[in-house]
């Protein structure tokens, strides 16, 4: 998920969450403020809210493609890596831990 309507209730309505790392966060929020906002429940996480009367159609594509990004590297850094297969496994066509036959 990169984006999506908020369920919290402090989010006000007309607005999108969008996940975005925290540095990027604090760029937005600086930056234009009437657009971007946090409430405290998002806080913890890596996400902004986003008022969507006030954003132009330009900048929301680029927000949601800059998410769609964050969000794949972040898959990529959490997914685990496997393990050389021994050559038994190879050769056998069973996975580690199949019993023999």
């Amino acid at each position: 998920m990169f984006a999506c309507l908020p369920s919290h209730r402090s989010a006000e309505p007309r607005s999108l969450v969008v996940r975005v790392d925290f540095a990027r966060r604090e760029e937005l929020l600086a930056e234009a403020p009437d657009i971007y906002y946090l409430k405290d429940h998002y806080a913890g996480y890596n996400a902004v809210l986003v008022r969507l009367d006030e954003i132009q159609a330009d900048a929301l594509h680029g927000l949601l493609a800059g998410a769609l990004q964050f969000v794949q590297a972040e898959k990529t850094k959490r997914r685990p890596r496997k393990g050389p297969r021994r050559q038994a496994d190879r050769v056998s066509g069973r996975g580690p831990g199949a019993a023999d036959p």
